[in-house]
């Protein structure tokens, strides 16, 4: 269903984008008109698109992401599509996927599926990886043919990424996180294990993320154990997993974390109380409110919202 920025802007509107891109400065606003674009717009903005500076196109995505995440009025996916696939910067196509992750439609999971398969970049390819999370997770709640036949092509793709040794493991671990929303099947488990044990920090990293998102809470032990680790990316990414559990038992242990040293782990850990919830969570929330800074204060009270 269109938004309701969903309109057939004129061309003269997104004129005014592009030429405000094409001058290199611009405010956040300037870029609204490119939100939800016509099928003429899009083309329009493709070939203005590739004559920016990468520079200027990396801002641009990184200014769309943000004003879609603080209104749900702009809706920048078509925008973003041409850049996933068109722009020859990696880190241009890596942003642009990351910007779009919340996409659960056909056309946008079939271009992940291609791009792990075919993209140059590692950090792209990663990116695809962890952008079919998405169509994962909604193909564990439908019974549409469609979605579960995608899902199953999205299972295949994933579990041999995962388990080629050749791969780099930073997409292993990627597609180690989406494919987790299977459950502990045994290939899945298998590789859960495996990937804890490596050498690789970011495939460890990886390996709590997919035990939180498996929902299995046989995991569990191993998560909280990990929220005591020396490493701060273990700990970050065992604060997450405890949050894409959803286990009451973590909660106590979170309060904890979120005092960390580290302001990414502490943040991890304030969204992960709030993702689980209840009388405890919200206790927990509370107290930590009396002490934290301003920044800290907006999130959590955006998870007491939760």
């Amino acid at each position: 269903m269109p938004t309701p920025m969903s309109q057939d802007l004129p061309s003269e509107a997104v004129g005014r984008a592009l030429a405000a891109l094409a001058l290199g400065t611009f405010e956040p606003k300037d870029l609204h008109p490119l939100s939800d674009l016509s099928r003429a717009a899009r083309h329009e903005f493709e070939a203005a698109w590739l004559r920016l500076p990468e520079a200027t196109r990396v801002a641009a995505i990184k200014t769309m992401a943000a004003e879609a995440s603080a209104s749900f009025e702009l809706d920048f996916h078509r925008a973003l599509e041409v850049a996933i696939r068109r722009d020859p910067s990696a880190v241009a196509r890596q942003l642009a996927i990351v910007a779009s992750n919340e996409r659960d439609d056909i056309v946008f999971a079939e271009l992940m599926l291609d791009l792990i398969e075919t993209d140059s970049s590692v950090d792209v390819r990663a990116a695809a990886a962890g952008a079919l999370r998405t169509i994962c997770d909604i193909a564990v709640t439908t019974d549409d043919e469609t979605t579960s036949a995608l899902a199953a092509n999205a299972h295949y793709a994933l579990m041999r990424l995962v388990q080629d040794q050749r791969e780099h493991p930073l997409v292993r671990g990627k597609a180690l996180e989406s494919i987790a929303a299977f459950g502990s099947q045994p290939a899945i488990a298998e590789a859960i294990d495996a990937a804890r044990e490596s050498d690789d920090e970011a495939l460890r990293a990886s390996s709590l993320i997919a035990m939180g998102r498996t929902c299995d809470r046989r995991w569990l032990r191993d998560i909280l154990r990990e929220l005591r680790s020396e490493d701060v990316a273990l700990r970050r990414a065992a604060a997450v997993a405890c949050g894409r559990m959803g286990e009451t038992d973590a909660i106590v242990s979170l309060g904890s974390v979120a005092r960390d040293d580290d302001r990414e782990v502490r943040n991890a850990a304030i969204w992960s109380i709030g993702e689980i919830g209840g009388g405890v969570a919200a206790s927990v929330l509370s107290k930590l409110l009396r002490d934290a800074s301003k920044d800290e204060r907006e999130l959590i009270e955006a998870a007491i919202d939760e």
